[in-house]
């Protein structure tokens, strides 16, 4: 089929081999070759494993050997094949089970997404995503109101697994364009006093969380300030002005066990060229030690 389905899934279980435990995690993609890799991890370091795949019909459908790596780690890779059993795979590593995956062929999975009703949608998602592509995380997690992708996919008619791909992510890319023009107005119409909550409700929409310092700050104020009557253009020049005064606010509460990382990863932020900034000083630590407590120009850094 022309088509691409992928599948993220994760699987754990502890595995005996004697005495010595193999930890076996299954990352795997199927794409229109029925290509899976399998990776784990193994308690026996630099030794081989024999991995074998069983059917949903009892049958084996794949024997190999592993080799585990210096940390453990061993990758497979190896074909399912087109005309694949729909049901639940075995993984069995040093003759233990493993962990299993499922695997739904493509008619099944058109049926039941051309069957989902509104209210049904979500669990369809969780049963069959993996085999689309789609999963309730991502774009789809920041919608504050999720019935219109819902009511998208509801109305159905798909004949091809691509269709259903392509039609969430439009109604996702919709309906979050939608929210983030109205958090936007917000924003740029907010007063001071309002900012902190209208921040908070909107953290996901305007993809704040995306700046992990921003999220650690323990005085959010200073940026703030530098969000009101700023009359921002879109989201992308909003995120600028979060991204640089975090940067800013973030080196004023550095501590001398953070402020080398600050600096490091706020760099582009605060315009700051390292290379440059350490040349001819001998001791970094001085430099961070007048930065500490200070709060930067954003245009100086």
């Amino acid at each position: 089929m022309g088509m691409k389905k992928r599948i993220l899934a994760l699987v754990s279980a502890m595995v005996l081999l004697g005495s010595t435990p193999v930890w076996a995690e299954i990352d795997y993609e199927i794409d229109v070759n029925q290509h899976i890799t399998i990776r784990g991890m193994s308690g026996r370091l630099g030794e081989q494993l024999p991995l074998v795949v069983v059917g949903p019909d009892g049958q084996i459908v794949e024997i190999s050997q592993v080799t585990s790596g210096a940390d453990g780690a061993f990758t497979h890779d190896y074909t399912i094949g087109a005309d694949a059993k729909q049901g639940e795979y075995r993984v069995m590593v040093g003759g233990e089970l493993a962990g299993t995956f499922t695997y739904h062929d493509p008619d099944t999975v058109i049926a039941a997404f051309n069957d989902a009703e509104v209210e049904t949608v979500e669990e369809i998602i969780r049963t069959y995503g993996y085999a689309v592509g789609v999963a309730l995380t991502g774009d789809y997690a920041r919608l504050k109101d999720t019935l219109s992708v819902k009511e998208a996919i509801a109305a159905g008619g798909f004949s091809e697994v691509a269709h259903i791909k392509n039609r969430f992510d439009e109604a996702v890319a919709e309906q979050l364009t939608s929210e983030q023009t109205a958090a936007l107005a917000a924003v740029n119409a907010a007063a001071l006093a309002d900012m902190p909550d209208l921040l908070t409700e909107n953290h996901l929409t305007l993809r704040l969380d995306e700046n992990t310092y921003y999220a650690g700050l323990s005085d959010k104020s200073y940026v703030y300030e530098r969000l009101v009557g700023k009359n921002f253009a879109d989201v992308e020049a909003l995120r600028a002005e979060v991204d640089k005064a975090a940067a800013v606010q973030a080196v004023y509460e550095s501590t001398e066990a953070t402020i080398a990382d600050v600096l490091t990863d706020n760099a582009a932020f605060l315009g700051i060229d390292l290379a440059a900034y350490y040349t001819g000083v001998e001791n970094p630590a001085v430099v961070h030690n007048a930065l500490m407590g200070e709060r930067l120009a954003d245009e100086e850094a």
